[in-house]
């Protein structure tokens, strides 16, 4: 090929580059003479000195920036924060919860039945110091742990059960305005101040020694409450027979109660009256197509909760409290729910146990080795 022909091929690349240049150019020139938005006309009008068309386009990107950073708020907005909180009164919901109660006796074990296992149990070495050990522990909460005494022998998953064999009988009555018609049923729970009683609630179940015994993450039935309306009148609820002091606390009946709950304390052989006003806070069926990071909450069957199968503010807290421990000293309280381990889920369907990771982690290392090296030998 000639220096000739070469220089022919060049300028016509060139020229080619240029018409398509020109041909964008063109192109822009008549999009922003013939657009919309405002502004852009007159960047591209004949005879506009350059000063006053950079003096456009400077006006253009900034209203650009400012859509752009509005927009952007916006749309955050509607991912974090879609929600408008307003207050009013529904005409078509009457009805409202009894407010619940969680009521925790001072006396938390019962001492005839705990001297009538000590009698009888022949296995027990030193009878006085399991005593010891049992009345501490039923009365452990979570600002006393460090009370609870030394005894070897029990190990700490079986504390729960020898707080419920030896519980103080709670055997109270309840009556209210209702009647028989609404019966409210007393839940025995394990919270951070040991053993309570709770009423007329919705997830105290869930921290029940029934529900922890069978092994269950299930969520329940929601079983009927005691719900009033301002039609009944004057509307009461009486808790009578209580012979031991107590605490009682007042919740939702989606809430739960902590160490960090308020409470009232009444001696024993006291007469509590409390008058209570409840108001029902209610999210429209609308917010359930946002995802909870959206509403920023949670509905109580949406846990992402470890260690329970419902969630509500206070049980998050519990949560907390329950990774601090497990973080500061590896243990956990025995009122804290223990996890589910993976062995059991792996023996289910695989029919295998930890030895069985173990034999595995064997087989591909050591074995693996001398497999190798008798192979070489035979060789």
């Amino acid at each position: 090929m000639t220096r000739k022909h070469k220089s022919k091929m060049y300028k016509k690349e060139i020229k080619n580059k240029t018409s398509y240049l020109t041909m964008l150019s063109e192109f822009n020139k008549l999009f922003f003479d013939m657009s919309s938005i405002h502004g852009f006309p007159h960047i591209s009008q004949e005879g506009r000195h350059p000063i006053e068309r950079a003096l456009w386009v400077t006006i253009v990107a900034v209203a650009v920036y400012g859509a752009a950073i509005l927009s952007s708020l916006t749309l955050t907005r509607y991912r974090e924060n879609p929600t408008v909180i307003s207050m009013e009164r529904d005409r078509f919901s009457w009805n409202t919860s009894f407010p619940p109660v969680t009521i925790c006796a001072t006396k938390k074990y019962d001492p005839i039945v705990l001297d009538d296992y000590v009698q009888k149990n022949d296995s027990i070495k030193d009878k006085e110091l399991f005593k010891k050990f049992i009345i501490s522990l039923t009365q452990a909460s979570y600002l006393n742990l460090e009370t609870v005494v030394d005894y070897e022998g029990i190990p700490g998953e079986e504390f729960i059960n020898l707080i419920n064999q030896f519980k103080f009988r709670f055997q109270v009555s309840t009556t209210n305005s209702a009647g028989q018609e609404k019966a409210v049923r007393i839940e025995p729970t394990y919270t951070e101040m040991g053993i309570c009683y709770t009423v007329n609630s919705h997830i105290a179940i869930y921290n029940s020694y029934e529900y922890w015994s069978n092994g269950s993450w299930k969520l329940l039935p929601e079983k009927d409450i005691f719900y009033i309306n301002p039609l009944d009148g004057e509307v009461f609820a009486n808790v009578i027979n209580i012979t031991s002091g107590y605490q009682i606390y007042f919740h939702g009946p989606y809430e739960f109660v902590d160490i960090a709950s308020k409470n009232l304390y009444t001696e024993e052989s006291t007469f509590l009256q409390m008058y209570l006003s409840a108001l029902s806070i209610f999210a429209s069926d609308r917010t359930k197509g946002l995802s909870p990071k959206q509403r920023k909450c949670r509905f109580y069957y949406e846990s992402n909760l470890s260690h329970f199968p419902v969630y509500s503010y206070v049980l998050c807290r519990m949560e907390c409290r329950a990774a601090l421990s497990k973080k500061l000293c590896g243990c956990l309280p025995h009122f804290y729910r223990r996890l589910v381990y993976i062995g059991g889920m792996a023996g289910l369907f695989l029919g295998c146990s930890v030895l069985s990771f173990i034999e595995i982690v064997y087989f591909f290392t050591l074995r693996l080795f001398w497999f190798i090296v008798r192979y070489d030998r035979n060789k």
